[in-house]
């Protein structure tokens, strides 16, 4: 019986001063038996006159799977593109977010978006005035969380939307063996969601 090709799993980060981190994640992930792209990692074809940001879009589009980060860095804005763009052509997604990102959107919702009176559901963002600080980079990581969580559905309507909160690399870790590590697993879970 012929080998199954290794599915392709795309690795969104910001990487600014979590490096190491996303070596250490995709080393794991390529241990576990992935074909792993990542722009840090190395393993994102570039081609000659093509952008960044086009390499990495391209290759979402050639992925299987997304395992994603969401920190309270935004950088340069790539990471946001490639996650809209999973979720756009409608990848599976995994998806860790820093759990101070949870605390700043619960701090600032009131200030950040308009509410519908009735559903209770976001409606609008309105414009605010956001200064860089040392401890969250951009107000567009909390959109980006609440985009991925699906924030503007009802709770019964939303799905694929788990962001599991972490502090630290071991957190993310845990996370990766609980929910990536049984590639047999993963592949009847994408089976089952191609074919809903």
């Amino acid at each position: 019986m012929p080998r199954k090709p290794k599915l392709k799993l795309m690795v969104c980060s910001t990487v600014h001063g979590f490096e190491a981190e996303i070596t250490t994640i995709c080393g794991i992930l390529k241990a576990y038996g992935y074909s792993v792209m990542n722009s840090h990692y190395g393993t994102i074809r570039s081609r000659p006159g093509q952008s960044t940001e086009e390499a990495c879009l391209e290759a979402v589009e050639q992925c299987d799977l997304v395992f994603a980060i969401i920190r309270t860095r935004f950088g340069s804005g790539i990471t946001e593109k490639e996650i809209c763009r999973a979720i756009e052509l409608g990848r599976p997604i995994w998806c860790v977010a820093d759990h101070e990102i949870g605390l700043y959107r619960q701090l600032l919702k009131q200030f950040l978006y308009e509410y519908d009176p009735v559903s209770k559901l976001p409606i609008a963002r309105k414009l605010i005035e956001f200064r860089k600080t040392s401890v969250l980079e951009s107000l567009r990581v909390i959109d980006l969380y609440n985009f991925y969580i699906q924030d503007h559905l009802p709770v019964d309507q939303r799905r694929n939307n788990w962001a599991q909160p972490y502090h630290d690399l071991d957190e993310i870790l845990r996370y990766l063996e609980a929910n990536l590590k049984d590639i047999a697993e993963v592949r009847k879970g994408i089976k089952t969601k191609s074919t809903s």
